[in-house]
């Protein structure tokens, strides 16, 4: 006669479960480490530290050190500069720390919210979702690790997963709550389209008859923050409003694909796969309102991955993740419900759960491994190689923001100009892209409009005030989305006669690829 399985088995069988869990997510967390120490910082968030740094020293944002976006991204980096100072460290380093600090911290939000907001849902179908989202945070955002996106999803992943609860009908504890849409209106706010996501959630739960008596505390969460940034933005960076709208139409044409480019991104499958996971698995109202929300938070970040125009792989990479979780969402209910779906796989749930951590960690595997084979044009060792121990100062005349920064971080100078590129010049030249011929003559001064002036002197000013001990100059190409055209960075600002007397001081001390490394004479 058979015997009964005892509590003690059954105990043990659970501690088995999750112990596999865990070793599927500390696989994870150590593939990704392996792969990411072949990295450097992702230019753009060398950039924000550098900012963070400069505004700790006294410096103006939007004044001192220019960029494009809101200051939130830069508050957001000054702790681990603070950090960095307080103990000594590099700045890179406390960095890298931070953001892996708030990751761990994001998902174990995620599998707390989703225990209390989607308590319906198995515990298979909650650590699969937990699961997924360590994958998405830490090896699925390869190079873009740090990106203001990066963040964005970091933040607003767990109100997003309580709002899903919203829908069913379950909710967290206020004071819980009320945090956690603090922090998500930091991840929605750090781009301004991101909020696209954000006010569609909203709308839907209130068409889904959500309608409390008094607001949602994650909800005043949100309104709380986007209230008080927006007074912070006023008093303490006035100068931010006019730059960007001064700036606006010249960043709009940096790299612009078009309409019909951007209509073929396999980002709008994705959300069209999503959707037809939702409409095959009919399920009660509830669960079906939560995935609703899910798949609408996507569908929002996608929408404001779109408005920007560019579709560049970061834009995207919100949307791409919660378009996953929906999608994963879908196919845990579908287990959950579906008695004889289970039965068709040997092992039911928990073999869906194994093959998914499977493909999880095969995916992190290969993420690794393409990191730790550097691109062939992998320019940031030989530059730091050339400007290392060249001086306390350095400046690059360089399109974009790659290679000079994140060569600037990691050699420990300082950097002697309020840009960090020549990114304004596509939106002065894009007549000239449109033409004939191979190359870009540039405007005199007497041709440039007065914001391509304004930029052009704020350039020299900068140089002939802070004198870079190493000056780096990129043999220059203005890029348009389809076209590229050569441009002479020495020849455009030898036109300012202070240029010129700025150059004698230098010397040729070597190439690296396009880039020509001038030396300060002492």
């Amino acid at each position: 006669m058979a015997s009964t399985p005892t509590s003690a088995s059954a105990h043990g069988s659970v501690s088995i479960d999750t112990l596999g869990w865990w070793a599927a997510w500390c696989g994870l967390v150590l593939i990704w480490a392996a792969g990411y120490a072949q990295r450097y910082l992702n230019h753009d968030a060398a950039w924000y530290l550098w900012m963070a740094r400069a505004l700790l020293g006294g410096a103006r944002l939007y004044v001192d050190a220019v960029d494009s976006n809101p200051p939130l991204i830069v508050l957001l980096s000054v702790p681990p500069v603070w950090i960095a100072r307080l103990l000594g460290v590099s700045a890179t380093a406390a960095f890298d720390i931070y953001v892996f600090l708030v990751s761990i911290g994001s998902t174990a939000a995620c599998a707390w919210a989703a225990r209390r907001a989607l308590g319906d849902l198995s515990v298979t179908g909650r650590r699969m979702l937990a699961t997924v989202a360590l994958f998405c945070v830490l090896p699925f955002v390869k190079s873009d690790y740090g990106q203001r996106e990066h963040f964005a999803v970091l933040l607003s992943l767990p109100f997003i997963i309580v709002s899903a609860g919203r829908a069913a009908g379950r909710s967290v504890p206020g004071r819980a709550a009320f945090a956690i849409g603090v922090l998500g209106g930091i991840g929605f706010a750090v781009k301004p389209h991101l909020l696209i996501a954000w006010v569609l959630v909203e709308i839907l739960l209130a068409v889904l008859g959500e309608r409390p008596r008094r607001w949602r505390p994650e909800t005043l969460g949100v309104l709380v923050l986007l209230a008080a940034y927006g007074a912070v933005m006023v008093v303490a960076f006035p100068q931010y409003i006019p730059f960007a709208v001064k700036s606006r139409g010249i960043y709009a044409a940096l790299l612009n694909p078009g309409l019909l480019a951007l209509a073929r991104l396999p980002e709008i499958q994705l959300c069209a796969v999503a959707a037809a996971a939702l409409l095959l698995v009919r399920l009660d109202r509830a669960r079906s309102g939560a995935l609703l929300v899910l798949l609408t938070a996507g569908a929002g970040f996608l929408l404001g991955a779109l408005v920007q125009g560019k579709g560049w792989d970061y834009h995207l990479y919100p949307a791409r993740v919660v378009l996953l979780l929906t999608i994963v969402a879908c196919a845990a209910s579908l287990m959950d419900r579906v008695t004889d779906l289970k039965a068709l796989v040997r092992g039911g749930a928990r073999s869906v759960a194994l093959l998914l951590g499977c493909v999880l960690l095969a995916s992190s595997a290969r993420y690794s491994l393409q990191a730790r084979r550097p691109p062939a044009r992998d320019l940031v060792p030989p530059l730091l190689d050339a400007v290392r121990g060249r001086g306390r100062s350095m400046y690059a005349l360089q399109m974009l923001l790659y290679p000079g920064i994140p060569v600037l971080n990691y050699s420990g100078m300082t950097w002697a100009g309020r840009h960090n590129s020549q990114w304004f010049l596509p939106g002065f030249y894009t007549a000239e892209l449109s033409a004939p011929g191979a190359a870009i003559a540039p405007h005199t001064p007497e041709q440039m409009s007065s914001l391509e002036h304004e930029f052009f002197t704020q350039m020299v000013d900068d140089l002939c005030l802070n004198r870079p001990d190493v000056l780096i100059v990129e043999n220059g190409v203005i890029r348009g989305a389809d076209v590229a055209k050569a441009f002479d960075l020495l020849a455009y600002y030898r036109q300012d006669p202070r240029f010129v007397q700025l150059l004698g001081e230098y010397g040729i001390g070597s190439v690296v690829g396009d880039y020509t490394i001038y030396t300060r004479r002492r």
